[in-house]
């Protein structure tokens, strides 16, 4: 985890204060975008081992979603 994120979370957690859903949905859904267009660009080099496994971590960000709504 980023030292960015951790400070984040850290300061959040003390204060109380949690993310609200729609802003950890959001954050989820852009996670998502960016390991579907790292798979296609893997998939392009000729690297299928490392698109699928970046197309499969995108899989778990759409169930996270799921999950979350």
């Amino acid at each position: 985890m980023s030292s960015i994120f951790k400070l984040e979370r850290d300061y959040m957690a003390a204060g109380g204060i949690r993310k609200p859903l729609d802003v950890l949905l959001s954050d989820v859904d852009f996670l998502n975008e960016y390991l579907l267009e790292l798979s296609e660009r893997f998939r392009s080099e000729g690297n299928a081992e490392e698109a699928e496994r970046a197309a499969d971590w995108a899989t778990l960000t759409e169930e996270i979603s799921e999950r979350l709504t």
